[in-house]
C-alpha cells in the first residue's frame, strides 16, 4: 500500500513538473513574438502604424489631409464638408482647400448635393 502511495505522489510530481515546463515554454514564445512585433514597429509613430492598416497611401499628405482621410475611413460613409469641419474642428476654408488637394490626388470624390458637398473615399 505504501508503494502505491509513493507512486501516486511521483505521478503528481511529474505532472507538476510537466505543467511548469509548458508554462515556461509559453512565456518564452510570448516574449519572442512580442519582441519581434516591437522590433517591426520600432521607430514608427502610432499614426504610421495605423496608416499601414489601410489600403490608402498617406505619404505626401499634410497632417490635415491625413486627419480628413482617417475620419472618412473611420466613419465608413460619405460625409459633408460641414460634418468634416465640425468633427475635426477646423476652418471651412481649410476643409475646402484640403478636400480639393485630396481630390486632385485621387483619394476622395466630391459630389455636389444642393448647397452641400458630399465627400467620399475613392476606391483604390
Amino acid at each position: 500500500m505504501c508503494g502505491g502511495l509513493n507512486r501516486s505522489r511521483m505521478d503528481i510530481a511529474h505532472i507538476a513538473i510537466l505543467l511548469i515546463i509548458i508554462i515556461v515554454v509559453l512565456i518564452v514564445v510570448f516574449l519572442v513574438v512580442n519582441k519581434f512585433f516591437k522590433r517591426r514597429t520600432e521607430g514608427k509613430k502610432d499614426s504610421e502604424i495605423e496608416e499601414e492598416k489601410t489600403e490608402y497611401n498617406f505619404s505626401g499628405l499634410s497632417d490635415r489631409q491625413k486627419e480628413i482621410m482617417k475620419l472618412l475611413i473611420k466613419k465608413k460613409r460619405p460625409l459633408t464638408q460641414t460634418a468634416i469641419q465640425k468633427e475635426l474642428n477646423i476652418p471651412k476654408a481649410a476643409v475646402s482647400r484640403n478636400i480639393g488637394s485630396l481630390e486632385l490626388k485621387g483619394l476622395v470624390e466630391k459630389e455636389n448635393i444642393g448647397m452641400s458637398n458630399l465627400i467620399r473615399l475613392k476606391k483604390s
